[in-house]
C-alpha cells in the first residue's frame, strides 16, 4: 500500500495498481487512483479526483471539487464548497455536504444525500435512494424504482420511470411522479403534486396543496389546509415559436412535442395565454389584432383590434390578470398595456401624462437596478383563476428581464395592503436566474385557488422552472430536438380526455376543491367547507362536516355523458348547497327550480331543474312542461331524499 502527499501548490498525484492513500493538501490538485481500493482526499482547494476501479473513498474537502467514482462501489464526500459528484458504475454513496452541489449516481443502485444548501440530485440508472436534505433541492429519480426525499426547503422532485416513492418533507414542494404507479407524500407546506401515469397514491400534510392524479385509478388525500384535488386533470404546456406555430410540450419529457400550425392570422403572434374567464387560448399579433386559438387544430377566430398600437414586436410578454379579466402586454420598449380583449380597448392610467397605456416600465428608485434600462420580455401573473375564493388574495405580476437575466416583480405583492399596482410600471428585483436568458422567451405561472403556484419558462428550446422567491431557474430539459425558437408560453390544467380512472379523493381538514374527472370516483370532503365536482362518470360524493357545495359543471352544454349520475350521500338541508352552472344548464333562474313529489312529475313540470322528494333524484328537464326530459336527464341522486327548497340551490354564470 502506497501513501502520497501533495504540497501547498497545485499537484497531480497518481496512484498505483494497488491500494493507495493520496492526500492533496492545499491547492487545486488532481488525484488519480487507478486500480485498487483507494482513499483520495483533496484537502483545501478546487480539486479534481478520479478513483478508477476498485472500492474507493473520495473526499473533496474545502473548495469547489469534482469527484468521479468511475468503476466500483465507491463513497464520495464533497464536504465544503460547491461540488460535483459523479458515482459512475457500481453501487455508490454520494454526500454533497455544505454548498450548492451536483450529484449524479450514474449506473447501478446508489444513495445520494445533498446536505446543506441548494443541491441537484440525479439518480441515473438503478434503484436509488435520494435525499435532498436542507435547502431548496432538485431531485430526479432516474429510470427504475427510486425513493426520493426532499427534506427541508422548497424542493422539486421528479420520479421519472419506475414505481417511485416521493416524499417532499417540509417546505413548498413541487412533486411529479412520472411514469408508472407512484407513492407521493408531500409533507407540510404549500405543495403541488402530479401523479403522472399509473395508479398513484398522493397525500399531503398541513398547507394549501394541489394534487393532480392525471389518469388511471389514483388515490388522493389532501390533509390539513385548503387543497385543490383533481383526479383526472392534466397539465398542458404550449410554446409559441417565432413562426406562428404552437408546440405542445410534455412537462415530464420536454423532448416529446407536437407541432400545431396556427392558421388564419393577420400578422405574427407576439404572445399567447389562457384566459381564466373562459378557458380559451388567446393570442396577440404584431398587427395589433387579438384572436382565440384552438390549440388542437390551430384554427383562429378574430376577436378585436387594439385601440392603441403596441410597437415592441416579439420582444414582449403577455399574460391575463384573472381578477379584472384584462390582458397585460409589456415590451422591451417599456410599453405597459392593460387590454379589454373583447373590445380591444387599451386602458390609460393617466390621460394627461402623454403616455399611451399605463406608465412605462422602469426600476423603482429604491431598487438595486434603479439605473438599469428594463428589458422585460416575458411576464406571468399568479392567482391565475377566476373568481378568487379568497377576497384577501390578489394577483402578483412577475417578469423576466432578459438583459439583466433576473426575475422581477411588477408592482406590489399578492395582498391588498402592498401597493403599487402593475399599472404604475415600477419594477422590483427578486433575484438572478442563474442562466443567460434569450431575448425572445416565454413565461407562465399555473396557480390554483389556494395560492399554490407552478412556474415555467422557456429560453430558446430549453424548459425551466422558476423559483418565485429567489429567481433561480432550474433546467427541466430540451424541448423537442432543440431546434425551436420559443418566444411565448401558456400553461393550463384541463380534464384528461383519455382518462377513465376510478379515483378515491379525500379532502382532509380545510376548505378544499375536489374534482374527480372521468371515471366512477369516490370523493369525500371530510372537515371544512368543501367544493365537490364529480365530473364524468357515476361518482359518489360525501361532503363530510361543515358547509359543502356539490358542483355540476362540464364547461359545455348539458350532455349526460359529461356528468353521469352522481350519488350525494350526506346532503344537509340549509347547510350544504347544490351549485349549477349556466354554461351546462343554460340560462336557468331560481324560479325554474321545482320540487315535485315523484319522478313522473319531474319530467312534466315546467321547471327546468326538478327534484323528486320521493326518490331524491335530481333532473335536468330541458323541455319544461312537455313530456319527457328533452335533451336533459337525471344527473344526481341524494341519499335519504331530503326535502329540498330552491334556497338549497345556487346558480352561477
Amino acid at each position: 500500500m502506497a501513501t502520497f502527499f501533495g504540497t501547498d501548490n497545485i499537484d497531480t498525484l497518481l496512484g498505483t495498481e494497488a491500494d493507495d492513500f493520496i492526500f492533496g493538501l492545499p491547492g487545486d490538485d488532481v488525484l488519480l487512483g487507478f486500480s485498487g481500493n483507494d482513499l483520495l482526499d483533496g484537502g483545501d482547494g478546487n480539486d479534481q479526483i478520479k478513483a478508477g476501479s476498485g472500492i474507493d473513498l473520495l473526499v473533496g474537502g474545502n473548495g469547489d471539487d469534482t469527484l468521479n467514482g468511475e468503476e466500483g462501489n465507491d463513497a464520495l464526500f464533497g464536504e465544503e464548497g460547491n461540488d460535483r459528484l459523479d458515482g459512475g458504475q457500481g453501487n455508490d454513496l454520494l454526500r454533497g455536504g455544505n454548498g450548492n452541489d451536483f450529484l449524479n449516481g450514474g449506473d447501478d443502485s446508489d444513495t445520494l444525500s445533498g446536505g446543506n444548501n441548494n443541491d441537484f440530485l440525479d439518480g441515473g440508472n438503478g434503484k436509488n435512494l435520494l435525499f435532498g436534505d436542507d435547502g431548496s433541492d432538485v431531485v430526479f429519480g432516474g429510470s427504475e424504482d427510486d425513493t426520493l426525499d426532499g427534506g427541508r426547503g422548497n424542493d422539486s422532485l421528479r420520479g421519472g420511470n419506475g414505481k417511485n416513492i416521493l416524499r417532499g418533507g417540509d417546505g413548498d414542494d413541487a412533486i411529479d411522479g412520472g411514469k408508472d404507479s407512484d407513492l407521493i407524500d408531500a409533507g407540510n407546506g404549500n405543495d403541488g403534486m402530479r401523479g403522472g401515469d399509473g395508479n398513484d397514491t398522493l397525500s399531503s400534510g398541513a398547507g394549501n396543496d394541489v394534487l393532480l392524479g392525471e389518469g388511471n385509478n389514483d388515490t388522493l388525500r389532501g390533509g390539513d389546509g385548503d387543497d385543490v384535488i383533481e383526479g383526472d386533470a392534466v397539465l398542458k404546456l404550449f410554446g409559441l415559436t417565432d413562426r406562428n406555430t404552437l408546440i405542445a410540450i410534455d412537462a415530464n419529457i420536454p423532448s416529446q412535442t407536437k407541432s400545431i400550425q396556427v392558421k388564419g392570422l393577420d400578422g405574427t403572434l407576439l404572445g399567447i395565454d389562457f384566459r381564466p374567464r373562459d378557458g380559451l387560448l388567446y393570442g396577440i399579433t404584431d398587427t395589433n389584432k387579438i384572436y382565440t386559438i384552438d390549440f388542437n387544430t390551430g384554427a383562429t377566430k378574430f376577436v378585436s383590434t387594439l385601440s392603441t398600437p403596441f410597437n415592441s414586436g416579439q420582444l414582449s410578454g403577455v399574460d391575463f390578470n384573472p381578477v379584472p379579466d384584462r390582458l397585460r402586454v409589456v415590451g422591451d420598449n417599456d410599453q405597459n398595456f392593460r387590454i379589454d380583449v373583447d373590445r380591444g380597448a387599451v386602458a390609460d392610467l393617466d390621460p394627461n401624462d402623454g403616455i399611451l397605456g399605463d406608465r412605462l416600465l422602469r426600476y423603482d428608485p429604491t431598487d438595486p437596478n434603479a439605473a438599469a434600462n428594463a428589458s422585460i420580455t416575458a411576464i406571468a401573473y399568479t392567482n391565475s383563476f377566476s373568481p378568487s375564493p379568497d377576497p384577501n388574495r390578489r394577483t402578483t405580476l412577475y417578469g423576466i428581464d432578459t438583459n439583466l437575466d433576473i426575475l422581477v416583480r411588477q408592482g406590489g405583492l399578492n395582498f391588498p395592503d402592498n401597493p403599487p399596482t402593475p399599472n404604475e410600471g415600477r419594477l422590483f428585483t427578486i433575484g438572478n436566474l442563474g442562466i443567460d436568458f434569450a431575448a425572445n422567451s416565454g413565461f407562465d405561472i399555473l396557480a390554483a385557488p389556494n395560492g399554490v403556484s407552478l412556474s415555467f419558462a422557456v429560453s430558446n428550446s430549453t424548459l425551466y422552472s422558476i423559483d418565485l422567491s429567489t429567481g433561480a431557474a432550474t433546467n427541466l430539459g430540451t424541448i423537442g430536438d432543440g431546434s425551436f425558437n420559443v418566444v411565448g408560453l401558456a400553461a393550463t390544467i384541463t380534464p384528461d380526455p383519455n382518462a377513465t380512472g376510478n379515483d378515491a379523493i379525500l379532502g382532509g381538514a380545510g376548505n378544499d376543491i375536489l374534482s374527480g374527472g372521468a371515471g366512477n370516483d369516490r370523493i369525500i370532503g371530510e372537515s371544512g367547507n368543501d367544493a365537490l365536482l364529480g365530473g364524468a362518470g357515476n361518482d359518489t360524493l360525501t361532503g363530510g362536516a361543515n358547509n359543502d357545495s356539490f358542483m355540476f359543471n362540464s364547461n359545455a352544454p348539458f350532455n349526460s355523458n359529461d356528468l353521469g349520475v352522481d350519488r350525494i350521500t350526506d346532503f344537509v338541508k340549509g347547510v350544504d348547497q347544490i351549485v349549477l352552472d349556466q354554461t351546462t344548464f343554460g340560462a336557468i333562474t331560481p324560479a325554474q327550480i321545482a320540487i315535485v313529489a315523484d319522478d313522473a312529475l319531474a319530467a312534466t313540470n315546467a321547471g327546468l331543474i326538478t327534484y323528486s322528494t320521493a326518490t331524491g333524484n335530481l333532473f335536468f328537464n330541458q323541455n319544461g312542461a312537455n313530456a319527457g326530459l328533452g335533451t336533459g336527464a337525471r344527473f344526481a341522486r341524494l341519499d335519504n331524499a331530503p326535502v329540498l327548497a330552491a334556497a338549497d340551490f345556487v346558480i352561477v354564470a
